[in-house]
Formats: C-alpha cells, sequence, structure tokens
C-alpha cells in the first residue's frame, strides 16, 4: 500500500492511494501502533457515502446491516432477500463471539467453501450476488476457493458491530504509518533475500543475497522473522535443506490469487454519492471493485473538480492480462468501467489514465481446511531461530501486522527462557 500523486493533463496534482487504498475500524492493533508513533490523531473516518453493488445494469444500494434494510434489498428478488435474511440470521447464532476474525484462529467451518455453505442455505442467487461478491471483492478470488470460517466470522461481526468495518485512513495516506516506522528502523530497501541457513545452535543463521547494487551480500543474526508471501519464504528456506522441511511442506501449498489495480482521474460530481462499488462476477469478470478517493478528504479532489478511483480486478481476468501490455489493459478496463458505472459513460472524454499495478502475488487462497492447517503450522515458530509472519497467518493489514507482533513476542520470549 502507498500514496502517489499524478500529474493531470491540465497541470493539477491530484493524490491517491494504491494497493490496500483504506481502513477499518477493526484495525485495533494498528491504530495502537498509529498512537506510539504519534500519529493517533491523523488516523480519521473517511466521510461516509454509500457502499453500492452493480447488478442487472445498475447501481443499487449495498447496505443491508439490519433486517429493515434487508427486506429493501433491491440487488435480489423479494424471495431471495428472505433467504438472505434467513442465512444471515443462522450465521450470526453460529458466529457472534467470534470478535477477532483477522487472526484466523477460529476452525470451527473450515471444512467447507463459503459458496457451498451459503448455496446450501441461502440458494445460488444469495451465493452468487452476495457472498462470491463479498469475497471476489476482498480477495479478487471466490467463495467457492475460501473457507467458510473467515466469511462467516466477517458476516457475523458485521451485524453485531459495523463500526468494525467503518472505513477509515490516515491523513498522511495509506503509506504514513511504514514511513513513520522506518524512520526509526534499519530499512535496506532493494536487497533481495535469496537464502537463510541454519548454521547450528550456538552459530546462528546466515542470510544472504543481492543488494541494490547488485553485490553479494551475507549476515548471521540470531533470529530470523520471514514477513514475506509464502512462497517466498519457502524458496528463500530451500537451501537450508533438511533443517527446514516441516515448514517448507506448509508454505509450498499456500496458493495465491492475482489481481491489478488501476486509477483513473474522473469528474466527482457523477459518483459522489460513491465511495465504494462492488462488482459481482455474474455481472463483470473483468472489474471486482471499484473505490472513491474523494470519501478521503479534499485532499484527494483537484479544484476542477476531479478524483482518483482505484479499480481491482477478478482473479480470472487478471491472470489473463498479466502478460498482455499495459496499454492492452487499461483500453480493456476503461471500456468495462463506463459499463459497470453508468454515471461516468457521459464523461468518458474526461476520464484520465494514472497508474497500474500488477500483482501476481496479491491474496493467499485460504482454502477450505487451510485454517486448520494454519494452526498447525504456528506450532513451527522459532524453530532453529526462524519465525514467520504475513497476509497467509492473519487476514489483511491488520491481520498480517499482528502476526508479526506475534513473532516478536516470541522471539523475547526465546531470549528470556
Amino acid at each position: 500500500m502507498a500514496s502517489r500523486k499524478a500529474r493531470l493533463t491540465n497541470g493539477e496534482s491530484l493524490t491517491f492511494d494504491t494497493g490496500a487504498n483504506f481502513l477499518i475500524g477493526g484495525y485495533t492493533y494498528l491504530q495502537q501502533l498509529a498512537e506510539e508513533l504519534g500519529i493517533k490523531e491523523d488516523w480519521i473516518d473517511m466521510e461516509s457515502r454509500q457502499c453500492v453493488l452493480f447488478r442487472d445494469g445498475a447501481i443499487r444500494n449495498n447496505k443491508a446491516t439490519k433486517l429493515q434494510e434487508l427486506l429493501q434489498f433491491d440487488s435480489l428478488p423479494r424471495l431471495d432477500r428472505l433467504r438472505l435474511a434467513f442465512t444471515l440470521g443462522l450465521i450470526y447464532l453460529k458466529t457472534k463471539n467470534s470478535e477477532d476474525f483477522l487472526s484466523l484462529r477460529n476452525t470451527n467451518f473450515d471444512k467447507e467453501s463459503l459458496y457451498d455453505f451459503a448455496q446450501r442455505v441461502g440458494g445460488k442467487n444469495v451465493a452468487d450476488t452476495i457472498f462470491d461478491t463479498a469475497v471476489s471483492t476482498c480477495q479478487f478470488y471466490g467463495a467457492k476457493e475460501i473457507s467458510a470460517q473467515i466469511f462467516l466470522d466477517l458476516f457475523g461481526l458485521l451485524f453485531s458491530n459495523p463500526s468494525q468495518f467503518n472505513m477509515q485512513i490516515t491523513k498522511g495516506g495509506m503509506g504514513q504509518i511504514s514511513q513513520e516506522l522506518a524512520q526509526n528502523s534499519n530499512v535496506n530497501y532493494q536487497h533481495k533475500v535469496t537464502a537463510v541457513n541454519y548454521l547450528g545452535e550456538e552459530a546462528g543463521l546466515s542470510v544472504s543475497g543481492i543488494n541494490s547494487e547488485g553485490e553479494s551480500f551475507s549476515e548471521v543474526f540470531d533470529r530470523v522473522v520471514l514477513a514475506t508471501p509464502a512462497s517466498i519464504a519457502s524458496s528463500a528456506l530451500l537451501k537450508g535443506g533438511s533443517s527446514f522441511e516441516t515448514q517448507r511442506a506448509f508454505l509450498e501449498k499456500v496458493p495465491y490469487g492475482s489481481t491489478i489495480n488501476l486509477a483513473f482521474a474522473v469528474p466527482l460530481n457523477p459518483i459522489q454519492h460513491i465511495q465504494y462499488l462492488a462488482v459481482p462476477r455474474i455481472e463483470s469478470k473483468i472489474i471486482a471493485e471499484m473505490t472513491v478517493e474523494a470519501a478521503k478528504g479534499q485532499n484527494y479532489v483537484t479544484a476542477n473538480g476531479l478524483t482518483a478511483i482505484t479499480i481491482g480486478l477478478h482473479q480470472d481476468s487478471a491472470r489473463e492480462l498479466l502478460e498482455k501490455e499495459d496499454l492492452e489493459i487499461i483500453k480493456t478496463v476503461s471500456k468495462e468501467l463506463l459499463r459497470i458505472c453508468p454515471p461516468l459513460k457521459p464523461h468518458s472524454n474526461e476520464i484520465q489514465f494514472l497508474d497500474l499495478q500488477k500483482h501476481k502475488l496479491a491474496m493467499p487462497i485460504l482454502y477450505p481446511g487451510y485454517l486448520k492447517e494454519l494452526d498447525l503450522f504456528r506450532g513451527l515458530q522459532g524453530i532453529h531461530g526462524v519465525y514467520f509472519a504475513g497476509d497467509y497467518m492473519g487476514l489483511w493489514t491488520e491481520g498480517a501486522a499482528r502476526t508479526g507482533q506475534e513473532a516478536a513476542k516470541l522471539i523475547m520470549s526465546s531470549f528470556l527462557s
């Protein structure tokens, strides 16, 4: 996640965030971290606007956290609204005590996919419109690929404490916390770690790779935390031989979904009521979601009324487009944008491309059965002084950050003992 500025054709500068481009109220550890860094007052709510859904050729209200809202939810026929209400009521009863879905520690409903659960309880239309969309807009892959437990906990918390999902931001943009952390740390940019080797109980661990100048480096440490995607952690341990076979057996199994993020400058006026637009895969094979950056405040709007929108692509489309030239991707997404966001269609000549980011390893695919395997993997922390942290051990930015905190606590305990 990072904040960027782009120069528009009229000479104005426009700010926008890429990647994970907003925070939520449930990010309690990151809020604590912001307070420790002296920037807690910079953590603010985004302006309250509508979270909407594109369905049947139109933008529709997507708010349904109360029974009355569910019964008026026009993205579904009346019978399916009742089925959705029943499904969500059942989820609430089963998960109302699941306050901490971000740490991925509940395993009661880990065997079944979310899609299978939703289709079994609420029917196919509910599964496709609501549950598959909830997953694909957050993870970019579908509900058939994720353990039911994760989003059952999410929906249960959404109904018991919806403020946990209020969209928030720091005044300095999404890069503010990491920038503050970097100021107090020894950070080596563009260093590629290629191997972590166990040298023995007394000798410690060697970390080797290539630095930003293209030169080889090797340093010795007492403890190492691999805060990377699972596949990269596995690759770094490959040269460690039999010392890390058990850890690598899990890490190599973790699949990742892909996406492509794009940003465009658009006139704010026709979409000023929108904060977030979700797009079901049954409506678009290309665009999964769109965020309107203007909801973050006037710093994200130019004097001439332009703001940025950021777009994430569904996994299947992203995988097809990853190897394409940027211009072809931009043209494909620009055309689809005008279809799924009709208010922008009359303003097509005012839309300007800003940015494109390809993410082959965007989000870990937390398949049915994954949570129980992850629980066993946690028991391997600290073997030969190697610890793990990342988004495959905790959900989203907050969950990943918490795994780093947990690794730090384990390391401190290892020295004290």
